[in-house]
């Protein structure tokens, strides 16, 4: 009976497969055996955030970042002028910057010297996403500034 089921539901996929119309565009990518694909997931940002103060990590286009710390766990005790200055000096621009993400360990949202930085960096030409990403929780927080 088991048999019967199972060849039973494979004629009828199959009959919705040959009923299905064709796709409009044709894919690029080779057909693949779904066995061979490895999936993986998991926080692009998480392990910077490692250790028991708060660091800021820059994210470029290129794939490249730095990170920034004074090993304080309530700021990064840093101008952000002088956060700037040092990228620019490493041969990357602000607006090459596509993530800037700092780490807060209790959910208290962007203090005012965030939304400063904030505006800082879009004033240098930052397009990029600011946000806070919640060590406690692993939650990451984008900022959206309120328009006028």
């Amino acid at each position: 009976m088991r048999k019967y089921i199972i060849t039973t539901a494979l004629f009828i996929c199959l009959a919705l497969l040959i009923r299905a119309p064709a796709e409009k565009y044709q894919s690029v990518f080779p057909t693949v055996s779904y066995e061979s694909v490895d999936v993986t997931n998991g926080s692009v940002v998480a392990g910077f955030f490692s250790a028991a103060f708060e660091t800021v990590a820059f994210i470029f286009r290129d794939g490249s970042f730095l990170t920034f710390s004074t090993n304080d766990d309530k700021a990064v005790a840093v101008p952000i002028s002088w956060v700037v200055e040092h990228i620019q000096k490493t041969g990357h621009a602000v607006p090459d910057v596509i993530l800037c993400v700092h780490n807060h360990f209790s959910p208290v949202g962007f203090t005012p010297a965030d939304q400063d930085s904030y505006r800082y960096l879009k004033g240098k030409g930052f397009s990029g996403v600011f946000g806070i990403y919640y060590t406690a929780n692993g939650r990451f927080r984008e900022f959206k500034e309120r328009a006028n």
